[in-house]
């Protein structure tokens, strides 16, 4: 990593051409669009980042410092401070470890990013090309995404903020964006009902009764074509499947989707993006509100 301190206030991209002058203007914007730029020890990826006299600014020297700061695995950051680190996880990735996979997740990538960020703050180890041998757990997960879906997830840095947002949770404005074979009627509505999972571990449609629990799905369609849908959907309540079970429920299972109904697959995933996700922060209280785009595959659909 070479490093400078900055001279003058101004915006990042600026500072960076001129306190790296020896460097193409495109290497830098690439180098900042890719993560491989730290300020004070934090990856930054906005071009108008402010910048104060006496910051530290790094810029990735090569591959290797590069790829020390940036997830494996296709997972991307989306937003970090001291207490919350929002990812965007790809399709076909765990959320968190199974008695099979204990790597290959979301939760893994992202602890393993903090922690090679955290070893270029402090480079002990010069044998180790600079850099800190040392792994330790930094996050803790708030909520999941099916292995299939897409789209944002929030981890913790604290326990306490991990339960605080957990407490939360059903208060912050969640949306997603599914790709559905036919068409619902009506195209805008809500599904209400009780879930629960059974012995097969499926989730299905209940009476009320002590192992279920309420469920609340609003759905309104975005576009359609004569094979699929595409549907935003909001949630009220945090179920697990949830959405799955709504509306393939309403006869318009997800794409992809052969556990509850699914019998066409073009896009070679589960149709479901998390989209948009608007919460409180735990600590200061303000209101902060993470995207997603909808991939490709979901979007070529309809």
């Amino acid at each position: 990593m070479r490093v400078c301190q900055a001279d003058q206030s101004g915006l990042l991209l600026e500072t960076l051409l001129r306190l790296f002058s020896d460097t193409k203007r495109t290497r830098l914007k690439q180098c900042l669009k890719n993560g491989g730029v730290l300020v004070n020890g934090r990856r930054v990826t906005r071009f108008d980042h402010p910048v104060r006299p006496g910051d530290k600014i790094a810029v990735a020297s090569g591959r290797q410092d590069q790829a020390a700061v940036i997830p494996s695995w296709g997972v991307r950051i989306l937003f970090e401070d001291d207490f919350l680190i929002a990812a965007d996880k790809p399709s076909g990735l765990l959320s968190i470890a199974s008695e099979t996979v204990r790597e290959r997740t979301a939760i893994f990538a992202v602890n393993d990013y903090l922690n090679r960020k955290e070893n270029l703050r402090h480079p002990l180890n010069p044998r180790r090309g600079g850099l800190q041998a040392r792994r330790r757990k930094m996050i803790f997960v708030v909520h999941r995404l099916d292995r299939g879906a897409s789209g944002v997830l929030l981890f913790a840095k604290d326990v306490k903020v991990k339960e605080q947002l957990q407490r939360d949770w059903e208060t912050f404005s969640k949306t997603y964006l599914a790709a559905v074979e036919s068409c619902p009627h009506p195209e805008e509505g809500t599904v209400t009902n009780y879930l629960r999972e059974n012995k097969r571990l499926r989730v299905e449609t209940c009476r009320p009764c002590p192992e279920a629990k309420k469920a609340v799905t609003h759905y309104r369609v975005l576009k359609k074509n004569k094979e699929f849908s595409l549907l935003e959907v909001r949630l009220e309540t945090g179920r697990k499947h949830q959405i799955r079970v709504h509306l393939s429920g309403l006869g318009c299972p997800i794409a992809g989707d052969k556990d509850y109904g699914s019998l066409k697959n073009p896009a070679g995933r589960l149709a479901l993006h998390a989209s948009r996700l608007e919460i409180f922060h735990p600590v200061s209280g303000r209101r902060i509100t993470f995207k997603s785009a909808l991939p490709p595959e979901l979007e070529g659909l309809v």
